[in-house]
């Protein structure tokens, strides 16, 4: 098998991170976060292109190694998770900046390895997957300091290798997916802690290889992307445990090399990246089993090969307006605007010289759109807003 660290280290420029704030108001407000231990808060202009306003790094608050998750709750807090084996929890000022309200380190209950992945909860739970095999569950408590909850380790049938993927359905349950070639479903009890309740492996129809990502539809399906080269579909039984009604290969215009990143927007589309330097565009057919057919047919391959930013995506998100951001490997950012019959138009091209990150994006995140009007107005009535950029560290 590759070592993806010796893969990694090879490779020209990785961008590790991104994440996006979801509202109707016209600035979509998202955060990248990358190998280069920075996050970049991005905001568009009058023109819809846009532009960085904050780089948050070591000597203002930052992380002190790479980057390697990013997730807002529905107040607009973010947080970040780094290979320095911490948690910092970001909240937006009236100036547009983000400043760190919390560090979560060894001392507070926190990792003992790199974290890999952070999602927040409906109920505003935190909950963070890391290289130390645990799953950790954080709660908010009064003085909106984020307190730990419950460890999910092997003791609690957890994982046995890094948990490089958390998602929360729409039915409360978390997904966990992992470098042991698993995915593991967990339900909430009475007293809030969680029990895993399903582990598919691939005695299970699960995946041969690393699970790098898992995304939820609007329908309550999961679909989960692998090094094994493949998506796989999964649909939830009357008991919650989840079935895989359909394996996307490369006999099934699927990808060609490891599947980096999924996620799915808000009308049931299906993204995924991969290293084949493609994006892939998949069309929900919610009458699938009537029709007998295939649960997500291939409407769109954004090839990706050409041009001097010639690189594979590493993280997709989209926003509550359908526009499309992918975090590639060369640090750059591009963007995509849903036009008619479902496919996407190439509107944008961030890179270094238009300021974006000098190593890989590891994650993408848009703010949730309930605290985006706040956040917009509180920029808007900043008449320096433009110009809020802070120098990005150098290694």
């Amino acid at each position: 098998m590759i070592n993806l660290n010796n893969f990694l280290k090879n490779a020209t420029i990785t961008l590790l991170f991104l994440a996006f704030s979801h509202n109707s108001f016209a600035m979509n407000i998202f955060a990248t976060a990358s190998k280069d231990k920075t996050i970049k808060i991005w905001k568009p202009n009058t023109d819809g292109n846009f532009t960085c306003i904050q780089t948050i790094d070591q000597t203002s608050g930052g992380h002190t190694r790479w980057i390697a998750s990013l997730a807002f709750n529905k107040e607009g807090l973010l947080a970040s998770g780094s290979y320095d084996k911490t948690i910092k929890i970001w909240k937006p000022n009236t100036d547009g900046k983000f400043t760190c309200i919390q560090t979560i380190d060894q001392n507070s209950g926190g990792h003992t390895a790199y974290i890999a992945s952070l999602a927040f909860s409906k109920a505003g739970l935190l909950v963070s997957g890391s290289d130390d095999k645990t799953i950790k569950i954080w709660n908010q408590n009064e003085n909106n300091q984020f307190e730990l909850k419950q460890t999910l380790d092997c003791g609690y049938n957890g994982h046995a290798e890094t948990v490089k993927s958390i998602v929360f359905n729409k039915a409360g349950l978390l997904v966990s997916g992992s470098w042991d070639n698993t995915i593991k479903i967990w339900k909430p009890n009475t007293d809030g802690n969680f029990t895993c309740i399903q582990t598919i492996d691939q005695t299970s129809g699960g995946h041969t290889d690393y699970i790098t990502s898992i995304a939820c539809n609007k329908d309550g399906l999961l679909a989960s992307g692998s090094w094994d080269r493949t998506i796989k579909i999964w649909e939830p039984n009357t008991d919650g445990n989840f079935t895989c009604i359909q394996t996307i290969d490369q006999t099934s215009r699927g990808h060609t090399h490891w599947v980096t990143s999924v996620a799915c927007n808000k009308d049931g589309l299906l993204t995924s990246g991969s290293l084949d330097i493609t994006i892939k565009i998949w069309k929900h057919n919610p009458n699938w089993k009537q029709n007998q057919k295939k649960p997500f047919k291939c409407v769109q391959t954004i090839d990706q090969k050409s041009g001097s930013l010639r690189s594979s995506a590493k993280s997709i998100s989209y926003n509550k307006d359908g526009l499309l951001v992918s975090g590639l490997f060369n640090g750059s950012i591009k963007i995509w605007k849903q036009a008619a019959n479902n496919q996407f138009a190439h509107i944008q091209t961030i890179d270094q010289n238009s300021g974006s990150h000098t190593h890989s994006i590891s994650s993408l995140a848009f703010i949730p759109s309930k605290k985006l009007d706040d956040f917009n107005k509180k920029l808007k009535n900043n008449t320096n807003y433009r110009e809020l950029k802070i120098i990005t560290h150098e290694e």
